[in-house]
């Protein structure tokens, strides 16, 4: 697990605006690797939902301990999850405004949104769509939105972990405009620093 030591800086340099954003980054693939654990955890307990009411385990001792794993595991992966979104977008924002307050993306304001960074990054469409549903699902989360049509009943690690691949992707976007390209094969640097998949199906 990667490890961040805070040095003694003065407040309002630069260098602990860019030890922030680093920091949001750092909560955000560790709540994904609490989703993780738990979305892994739960599939020692898939076998409980085979189990119908005529089942002659049904209801037995060692179906009831594995309902109640499961469902602690179930909870604590959205749990994790829920706080993976949101710290994701706060990530990503924070970074945006370090490079903005550095020159390096041109913008008449702060960033406040995914989708308005995503229209000054000029990225495809596709990766638009994605900090829409960033933006969406993360208003859901704080109830910023009377928007319904964001499920978060759903909301687990597989969802949570597209999201992260979402702010990645347009960080990453970032740091090209900054003239700092990330290296060949960063998402799957990345996920190994924190022991995730670098793919999620």
């Amino acid at each position: 697990m990667v490890q961040l030591y805070k040095p003694y800086m003065p407040d309002g340099s630069e260098i602990l605006q860019d030890d922030h954003y680093r920091r949001l980054n750092d909560l955000t693939f560790r709540h994904l690797c609490g989703a993780h654990e738990k979305h892994e955890e739960k599939s020692n307990y898939e076998w409980i939902k085979d189990i119908s009411q005529d089942d002659n385990r049904y209801g037995n001792s060692e179906y009831l301990r594995a309902l109640g794993e499961f469902s602690v595991a179930e909870s604590e992966e959205y749990t994790q999850s829920l706080a993976t979104v949101v710290f994701a977008q706060a990530w990503l924002v924070s970074a945006a405004n370090y490079y903005r307050s550095k020159g390096n993306l041109k913008a008449g304001r702060v960033f406040t949104g995914v989708p308005e960074l995503a229209s000054n990054l000029q990225v495809e469409s596709e990766l638009k769509k994605r900090a829409e549903e960033l933006k969406e699902l993360r208003n859901a989360i704080l109830h910023l939105s009377d928007n319904n049509k964001v499920g978060l009943s759903n909301l687990g690690f597989p969802e949570a972990y597209r999201m992260v691949k979402t702010s990645w992707d347009l960080y990453c976007k970032i740091l090209e405009r900054a003239k700092t390209p990330p290296d060949d094969g960063h998402w799957k640097i990345q996920t190994s620093r924190y022991g995730l998949p670098s793919e999620v199906v």
